[in-house]
């Protein structure tokens, strides 16, 4: 007689069962590509350097423009302080000067004697014939040989009585090209000037009229001296 088999007990208890689903397994994702992060940072940079250009021109167009001063250059005349002044003319000698519109002329007894000039409103000059600058005829019968200061350091103190020794002597040119020679005198101790020196300036005449080869400018008053170099800067030949 065939025994039964009877199938084993299983040893699985049903609450040893868990009701927790399944865990599907890890799957590997692909790492994101190097030109990716590239292409971010490159957008980025882009948009920080736009932003800034754009500040700094928005800064610059509301910051106010300087207005622009044209540079003009102006150049001031340079005045001539004898330009209003009186003129003095002589035919004989053929020469011309000015003198301030407060001084006049001195005329003496002879239309040939050049006249003096003096100010007017100095009443140390109130007397007719009395000058502060002195303009004669010099060098006469003397006819200058060489150079004319030469002649001047060596023969015109034999000229001008009292003067006998020159303390100086210098060369100057008038406005009109005219050469002169401005020499300081000195004064003996017999003479009636109550001057210790005398200037007095030398211009030589292109020809000689009536034996004279040179105009002499006789320096008076130390008060007008400044003036009197004026004057003589004014001296022309109209001839």
């Amino acid at each position: 007689m065939e025994e039964s088999q009877i199938p084993a007990k299983s040893n699985v208890n049903a609450s040893n069962i868990s009701s927790t689903p399944p865990i599907p397994p890890a799957t590997n994702k692909p790492p994101r590509s190097k030109l990716a992060y590239l292409f971010i940072a490159f957008l980025i940079l882009l948009i920080l350097t736009i932003g800034s250009a754009s500040a700094v021109y928005i800064s610059k167009s509301l910051r106010p423009k300087p207005t622009l001063i044209p540079f003009v250059q102006t150049l001031t005349p340079t005045t001539n302080p004898t330009a209003n002044w009186k003129t003095y003319i002589n035919s004989m000698f053929g020469f011309s000067i000015n003198y301030p519109p407060n001084w006049t002329t001195v005329p003496f007894a002879s239309t040939d004697i050049i006249p003096g000039f003096k100010p007017i409103q100095d009443k140390k000059y109130a007397e007719p014939y009395m000058a502060a600058l002195g303009i004669r005829e010099g060098c006469k019968d003397s006819k200058p040989i060489g150079e004319f200061k030469q002649w001047i350091n060596t023969n015109a103190a034999a000229e001008i009585q009292g003067r006998t020794t020159m303390k100086s002597s210098q060369s100057g040119i008038t406005n009109q090209g005219v050469n002169f020679y401005k020499v300081i005198w000195n004064i003996s101790p017999g003479s009636l000037s109550p001057f210790k020196t005398y200037p007095t300036a030398y211009v030589q005449l292109p020809n000689s009229i009536n034996n004279n080869y040179c105009l002499e400018f006789d320096y008076g008053d130390p008060k007008y001296f400044s003036t009197m170099d004026q004057i003589l800067s004014t001296f022309q030949f109209t001839n």
